[in-house]
């Protein structure tokens, strides 16, 4: 197997090596009393460490490579944040001395000959037998109780990271929830299907210049800016809209984007960015402050009325510009919905509660995933073909979290159920048979 420096921070960490007899390569007694606290940033590997050699107590800090030289190679010998280093740990062995900046010959332990040989075959299995791109698929059986116990840590990484995206438009937006609320709610209404045309919506669009008009204005100016007014019937609901659109336009100085951005083909009508975009107006024009009605609603079936909503009449016979179709109302429905729920507002609320002091609202965003359905995708097909039982958005989101920064990166030494399934290993019997030792 490939032996990589991050495993040998792992096994030093949780002491997955044989720690009864180690001697430095110089013969001298080792006894670890503590290994230290891993250090993420520069510097070296693991610091406040506290051995003993010999009849000595050291106090400082350790450094892991695989080879000794990678001591010179990386220029910790010209770097005078190492010359606190008590100890150099390595797998391999070598005759080179390792020595500091100021001079001090580091004494050296050698691990190669005393990893826990169990913690490597279970990580040799992790990194060769994925299934579904999950490293611990065939051994997840052995894991899968301890699922239930990381979710709440999973859920809130995975909100976390969907807030950066928050904080940057209410940067762009001077810190204004409510226009920011509206530029990112724009930006995810398309779902999938259009997420690349809506995104670009949500950055042509002035936020002021929505929530300030009518509802007919809304339409006007939403459509207008997402380049579908450009070739449409002569109707009287198109002209309208067209004559709105460019007095906004003109006024304004507003450049639409280009009609090309937006997907037909492949996609049910009911999804169309015409439905969407009608529905989104609706639903813009229902009321004065939708960041401030959110926050003032209590539960996830309050949000849901606040956003089904119908897109105007036209719609009813129109799924497209100028071509009619049988009628149909174009209602959001309660997946749309809590796909905005989960993917729009949890992210909002968790970054509004944390800038305001208001943990409260963490509560009520975690919660609000709690009461949305299971989200039915590819990502949680593959937990649910190993046996996990999903019940709510706030699982699927933390199974989702797992998969894509754990599962699909083998981060198994960073994941609770690849360093439990690690630190599973099998003892040496006393007669030293069967060792797990290499």
């Amino acid at each position: 197997m490939t032996f990589k420096e991050d495993l040998l921070q792992y096994i030093w960490k949780y002491r997955l090596f044989e720690a009864g007899s180690l001697i430095t390569r110089k013969g001298e007694t080792i006894h670890i009393a503590n290994p230290g606290i891993q250090n993420f940033h520069s510097g070296p590997d693991f610091k406040n460490a506290k051995i003993y050699i010999d009849n000595s107590v050291y106090n400082g800090n350790i450094e892991l490579h695989i080879d000794p030289s990678d001591w010179y190679a990386h220029s910790h010998h010209l770097d005078h944040k190492y010359n606190s280093v008590i100890l150099h740990v390595s797998l391999n062995s070598s005759n080179i001395n390792i020595n500091t900046l100021d001079g001090k010959d580091i004494p050296q332990l050698i691990l190669k000959d005393k990893i826990n040989r169990s913690c490597l075959l279970k990580y040799d299995l992790l990194l060769k037998n994925s299934l579904k791109n999950i490293p611990c698929a065939k051994l997840f059986s052995e894991v899968s109780s301890m699922l239930p116990g990381i979710y709440t840590e999973l859920l809130h990484q995975r909100i976390i990271r969907k807030s950066h995206d928050v904080n940057k438009i209410l940067i762009t937006n001077n810190d204004h929830y409510s226009r920011s609320f509206v530029v990112y709610l724009i930006q995810n209404f398309g779902m999938k299907f259009n997420s690349e045309g809506f995104k670009a919506l949500s950055e042509a669009i002035d936020p002021d210049s929505l929530l300030n008009t009518n509802s007919i204005s809304k339409e006007a100016l939403l459509f207008g800016q997402a380049g579908l007014l450009s070739k449409v019937p002569s109707g009287p609901y198109e002209k309208k809209l067209i004559e709105l659109y460019q007095k906004i336009k003109k006024e304004r100085n507003l450049k639409e984007i280009k009609p090309s951005k937006w997907k037909f083909t492949r996609i049910r009508p009911n999804n169309f960015p015409t439905i969407r975009i009608a529905q989104l107006s609706t639903i813009l024009s229902s009321t004065k402050s939708l960041w401030n009605d959110i926050l003032s609603s209590e539960d996830v079936e309050e949000i849901r009325d606040l956003f089904r909503k119908e897109a105007s009449k036209y719609w009813n016979t129109h799924y497209t510009f100028g071509k009619e179709s049988s009628f149909v109302r174009k209602i959001v429905g309660n997946k749309s919905i809590d796909h905005i729920v989960i993917n729009v507002i949890v992210p909002f609320m968790y970054h509004y509660s944390n800038i305001n002091g208001r943990p409260d609202f963490v509560e009520r965003s975690l919660n609000l995933l709690y009461q949305c359905k299971p989200e039915d995708n590819a990502i949680v097909s593959i937990w649910e073909e190993l046996g996990v039982n999903v019940n709510n958005a706030g699982q699927t989101q933390a199974l989702t979290q797992l998969k894509t920064e754990f599962c699909d990166k083998f981060k198994c030494l960073q994941c609770k159920l690849g360093q439990k399934l690690l630190k599973r290993t099998t003892p040496i019997d006393n007669n030293g048979k069967n060792s797990i030792f290499l």
